[in-house]
């Protein structure tokens, strides 16, 4: 018992495992945020321009019993949709923008070390005399 609770201890505490549950925890905050938004601004807002109607109620009656499709819940998720994945979207876009200029400055200058230049610049002179070392034994 102690070996697997020492296994689901490692497992809890991998980086990736914590990043995960970090994550979904903000997700579902910015999830009621965005929800809260689209219930409380938008639509209302939405109802002034189409007219004072209840939204959310709004259906569509199919049969005689008075049941219906609920259209005005389903305009309000669709709203929600739209809204998330365009705040994804451009937190998305600032991210890779922000790798992207962290790459280019690990990237840095393209000019190598004097120390480095230097050590080359002899293993290349090196290479040089062996060559023409070994050419001139061959011709003897």
């Amino acid at each position: 018992m102690k070996k697997i609770f020492e296994e689901f201890k490692n497992f809890a505490m991998r980086g990736k495992v914590i990043d995960l549950a970090i994550g979904v925890v903000i997700g579902n905050t910015f999830s009621k945020f965005i929800s809260s938004a689209v219930s409380d601004v938008i639509m209302p807002i939405l109802s002034l321009i189409v007219g004072d109607i209840n939204y959310k109620e709004y259906t569509i009656n199919i049969g005689a019993n008075n049941s219906g499709i609920l259209i005005g819940r389903f305009i309000d998720n669709i709203i929600n949709l739209i809204l998330v994945t365009a705040v994804l979207f451009a937190f998305v876009k600032v991210v890779n923008r922000l790798r992207e200029g962290q790459a280019v400055s690990l990237k840095g200058d393209p000019k190598k070390p004097e120390d480095i230049a230097l050590l080359e610049e002899i293993r290349d002179l090196l290479k040089g005399n062996q060559t023409s070392g070994n050419k001139n034994t061959k011709k003897q």
